[in-house]
Order: structure tokens, then C-alpha cells, then sequence
């Protein structure tokens, strides 16, 4: 298993003549990886395990001599361990799969697991298994189904009707059911036949959708207004719009998006609605050798040749900062001091491959010391994260259009509160991540207004106290839209907050100065100001300077005093603009 994984120094080489690859060498590298290695006998008791065990919470005395099945799930234990007796029997053989595992904790994590039964080799003499948590991966892929699943159960309860079709309107794929409301007519007749829809189509509007239709079948974008006519007669005007949705990997059109709305009573607005699913790619890591004086490579494992598309004698004639472009005059001062300090550092950065595409890497690098010192790193492409943070972006921005789509007078307000809300956190130097969780949840500040009646959100002139009331509920129903999707960042809380008040006035949990989160903080002065400064069905704008004294006159009362503060500089002393 380690010999396979990581390839000695051959004879002649710099690393070779400094250290030969002994046991000490092989078990550097093995240290250095954040998977777990575990030898277990031909019982299935732990006779080794690597270092990095102490990331499921254990220590190697707690795991040395145990059963290996004391720590599987009960739902699993039997399989597994026919699998573990099926290796013992047959040296030589392999096998993989995901199994949950019990943390020292008692958590239970999902580790991706290899085993090869090395019984008879002689300096092993065991089954050998590489452990990989995977627990991430796996709620990361629960969570887009999720996510995917919450934006079907917004369709089901709007009034607008939510389509999805194959390019050439052959096949519908969903439809619905605002479609019976609207068309008067059943959902299944579509899904039996999907173009029966221009049945109702007024004659003098035809030409008009089939040339929509058309582009549709180009894949291109449609958008189109015509009247229908329900069994009874009626008429009503329809605005369609339809937008391609492409597959990321050869950018053919799989299916196309559509939103159709009853605008016979009022004008309503809806973007694009895309829900993209990243594929998470499994790769192994890459694990180099460098010099720490110069950075070359002394020695790599083959996963490093294949992921970077050199040959091994290639790379050995290479340094990091051929396939690093972020390095500059050499390794940021505070990355050396911190691996001369502790021995070790973790960071992000890019590598680039032979064709000259790049792509983004977690490094874990240590350093060893075998009579002179040197660098392991294990490269670990995390691509998949960040597709995965791109497709739950794309999901806010669905769910802001959903939103939107229904009440035209603040269409553009969330975009508006969260560009305003980011520019203010940059003055206050809240961090690059803080920002990026700030802005999204901006963006869907106002998604439990979804459950609110298009006509209240819309009405002009004063509301009853039971309509607002209604409206109040915005918050808590955003919230629990958006609790059980698994985002890097407090997403929901921030939603649940924004109505709250520095002093304990606000709802809908009374909360009061550093119980409400800094970002909500944030977001509510933004909200204030925006919201303020803009048209209202209720009422003229305001204006930016009533908006601005309206915030400073609620300083340390209704607002944070900070916040307060950076948003004045920002608009008085740096001339910022609201977005249109």
C-alpha cells in the first residue's frame, strides 16, 4: 500500500544521496497525508495506525490493539467484516467502499475506504486500509438535493406557472399546477401532450409564439407576450420567458427553464431560473518532495505526474514555482516562519498543469527532518468546492428571482441591499469570507415574503395591522426556508436576523446587540438605507440624506454604532453611490 502510493528517490539523485528510502522515509510521507493508514491483523485487530487518526478524535494507544469492528456502524458491521475475512483468505486482493465510522467523539463520519490484504507479505503481515474522510463530499451532495428540492416546493405554491422542457417541446419535463389555475386546464393533458398549450393560444398570437418556440429550439432565449383563452371563454395575457439550461461538460442544451404569468391584472417581473448541480471529482492527492532551500522536487508519487501532466523525470528537473503562479520572489515570508515554527502549514493556492490550465489546490505541507531538512507536501485539487460554492450561489440568486418575480415594485431591492451591504463591510474590514456569506444571504434577505400575497406586497396605501403582521412573518419564514440547506455560512441566521434591532426592539426574537449576528447588524442599516432611498407602492422615495439621518438618529439604539458609522463615511466622505 505506502510502496504503491509514493515512489522512492532512484540512485543519483540529490534526495537518494541524503537519505535512502528506508522506513523512516516511506513513513514521512505516510505522516504527512490527512488520509488515515491502519494495518490490521488477520482478526481484524489494529496493530498500526498513522498520525493522522487524530482527526477522528483518537489517539494511536486508543486504537492499537481494538477490533476493528468497534468502531463500525451497526447497520454495517457484518458486511464489513465478511469483507475483512474475504481479504484475509485471498492475499492480495482489494476492495473499496464508504462506510460510517465512530469518531473518538462519538460522531459518526463517512470515510471512502481501501483495503488490501498484505497477509503474506513478509514485513506486513496484515490487511492494510487507507481511510479518507469524505464526510464533507457527502452532506456538500445532500445539500444541492436539498436545495433542488426546496426550489420545486416554492413552484408548487406560487401562483405563476414554473415549466421545464426539452429543447424542441417535445417532452415536459414540470409542470405546475399554477398551469390548471391559469389555462383551466389539467397538468397531465400537457405531460400527454406538451404542445397542446397553444390550443388556447388567441389566433392572432400564433405566428408570434412559434417563432419564440423557434429560438427555443435554437437554444436561445425566449421571451414572449400573448393571450390565451380559458374553457370558458376568457381571455388572459400571458408573459412566457424560457432560458436555456446547458451541460456543463460539452455545453449542449439539456432542458429549458420557463416562468409563465397571468399579467392580465398586473405587470410582474422574472429572471432566469437556474439550478446548477456541480459533480464533486475524486481525485487522489499529489504528494511531493522538495528541497527547502530551493523548492525543487526531490521526488513524487505518480498521482503528481498524472494530475500536472509531466513525466517523472520532467518534474525531477522542476521546482514549486513551475507550477505555482502565485509564487513571486519565493515563499511568503509568513509561510516560511510558520513551517520553521510549528513544522507545518495548510493554504490555498494554484497549480498549473503542462497545457498551462490552472487549477485550484489545498496544500498541506510539513517539514521532516532526516539529518537535513526537507518539505513534504500533499496537494489535494479542490475544484469541486468551488464549483460546489458557484452552484450554491446560483441557488440564491434562484430563489432571489423567485421572490422577485412576484413583487415588481422591489424587484432589484435584495441586489441592492447586498452590493450596499458588501461595500459597507468592506469599510468596517470584515474578511473576504464574511463578505461573500453577507452578500448571498443579501441577496434572499426578503425570500419569506414568498408566502406573502403578491396583492399586500403590492398594494398601495397603508396596510391593516393583520397584513403587516403577515408581512412580519417574512423573516422567521426565510428562515425556515433556508435552515436545512448545508451553506459554508450562516446564511439562514443572517435571513432570521434582519429584522432585528440593537436595543431589543426588533423581531422576531427580541435579540439585542452582539446577540445578533455582525452581518445581519450589517444587513438591517443596508436594508434601511436602500429600502428608504427607494419607491415604495405606499409612498414617493425618500431620498439618501433622509435615509442617512434616519440611521443616526437610531445609533446605539435601533442600530450598531459601528455600523452606523462606516455607512455615514461611506455615502459623506468616499461620495459612494447607491446601484440602480
Amino acid at each position: 500500500m505506502l510502496s504503491s502510493s509514493v515512489r522512492p528517490a532512484t540512485p543519483g539523485t540529490p534526495f537518494a544521496a541524503a537519505a535512502h528510502p528506508t522506513e523512516d522515509y516511506f513513513r514521512s510521507l505516510v505522516e504527512c497525508s490527512p488520509d488515515v493508514v491502519i494495518v490490521l491483523d488477520e482478526d481484524g485487530v489494529v496493530r498500526y495506525v498513522s498520525p493522522s487518526v487524530d482527526l477522528m478524535g483518537f489517539t494511536e494507544q486508543q486504537l492499537r490493539g481494538h477490533h476493528v469492528g468497534d468502531f463500525l456502524h451497526d447497520d454495517e458491521r457484518a458486511e464489513a467484516l465478511s469483507r475483512l475475512r474475504f481479504l484475509a483468505e485471498h492475499p492480495g486482493s482489494s476492495t473499496r467502499s464508504e462506510r460510517r465510522v465512530r469518531r473518538g467523539d462519538g460522531a459518526w463520519r463517512v470515510v471512502d475506504a481501501v483495503s488490501t490484504s498484505l497477509v503474506d507479505h513478509p514485513q506486513v503481515r496484515g490487511i492494510v486500509m487507507q481511510l479518507r474522510d469524505i464526510s464533507a463530499r457527502t452532506a456538500a451532495q445532500t445539500a444541492l438535493r436539498a436545495s433542488r428540492e426546496r426550489l420545486k416546493e416554492i413552484t408548487e405554491i406560487i401562483a405563476e406557472v414554473f415549466w421545464v422542457s426539452d429543447p424542441d417541446s417535445t417532452r415536459m419535463l414540470y409542470i405546475s399546477p399554477g398551469y390548471e389555475r391559469i389555462w383551466g386546464r389539467s397538468c397531465e393533458s400537457l405531460y400527454a401532450d406538451p404542445r397542446s398549450f397553444a390550443d388556447a393560444i388567441h389566433p392572432d398570437d400564433r405566428a408570434r409564439v412559434a417563432d419564440a418556440l423557434a429560438a427555443k429550439a435554437r437554444g436561445e432565449a425566449m421571451a414572449v407576450e400573448y393571450r390565451i383563452a380559458q374553457p370558458d371563454g376568457a381571455l388572459r395575457w400571458i408573459w412566457d420567458r424560457g432560458y436555456p439550461v446547458r451541460d456543463p461538460a460539452n455545453g449542449a442544451v439539456s432542458h429549458v427553464v420557463g416562468v409563465a404569468m397571468d399579467i392580465t391584472e398586473r405587470r410582474q417581473t422574472q429572471d432566469e431560473l437556474k439550478l446548477f448541480r456541480e459533480l464533486i471529482d475524486r481525485s487522489s492527492d499529489a504528494i511531493e518532495v522538495l528541497d527547502i532551500d530551493n523548492l525543487r522536487f526531490l521526488d513524487l508519487n505518480q498521482t503528481a505526474c498524472d494530475v500536472l501532466g509531466y513525466s517523472r523525470a520532467e518534474l525531477l528537473t522542476m521546482t514549486a514555482f513551475d507550477i505555482d503562479p502565485l509564487l513571486q520572489d519565493g515563499v511568503p515570508k509568513e509561510r516560511m516562519e510558520q513551517l520553521r515554527g510549528v513544522g507545518q502549514a495548510c493554504f490555498e493556492t494554484r497549480h498549473r498543469r503542462k497545457d498551462g490550465t490552472t487549477f485550484p489546490v489545498e496544500v498541506n505541507i510539513k517539514r521532516v527532518d532526516l539529518g537535513r531538512s526537507y518539505l513534504v507536501s500533499s496537494a489535494r485539487d479542490i475544484s469541486d468546492r468551488r464549483q460546489l460554492e458557484s452552484a450554491m450561489e446560483a441557488t440564491i440568486r434562484a430563489l432571489s428571482n423567485a421572490l422577485e418575480a412576484r413583487d415588481p415594485y422591489t424587484a432589484g431591492h435584495q441586489q441592492r441591499v447586498a452590493q450596499l451591504a458588501r461595500a459597507i463591510a468592506v469599510e468596517l474590514g470584515c474578511s473576504d469570507d464574511s463578505m461573500r456569506g453577507l452578500s448571498l444571504a443579501a441577496t434572499v434577505h426578503d425570500i419569506g415574503k414568498i408566502a406573502v400575497p403578491a396583492e399586500i406586497l403590492a398594494r398601495p396605501g397603508r396596510l391593516t395591522k393583520p397584513e403587516f403582521d403577515l408581512i412580519k412573518c417574512h423573516a422567521q419564514t426565510g428562515y425556515e426556508i433556508l435552515k436545512d440547506v448545508a451553506f459554508p455560512w450562516p446564511i439562514a441566521e443572517i435571513v432570521h436576523q434582519h429584522h432585528e434591532r440593537y436595543d431589543g426592539s426588533g423581531y422576531p426574537g427580541g435579540l439585542k446587540g452582539e446577540q445578533i449576528l455582525r452581518e445581519a447588524r450589517i444587513l438591517v442599516v443596508a436594508d434601511v438605507i436602500e429600502a428608504m432611498s427607494a419607491h415604495r407602492p405606499y409612498r414617493a422615495a425618500l431620498g439618501l440624506e433622509a435615509a442617512l439621518q434616519e440611521i443616526e438618529r437610531g445609533r446605539g439604539s435601533a442600530f450598531d454604532p459601528e455600523v452606523v458609522d462606516a455607512a455615514v463615511r461611506l455615502f459623506r466622505d468616499r461620495a459612494y453611490m447607491l446601484p440602480r
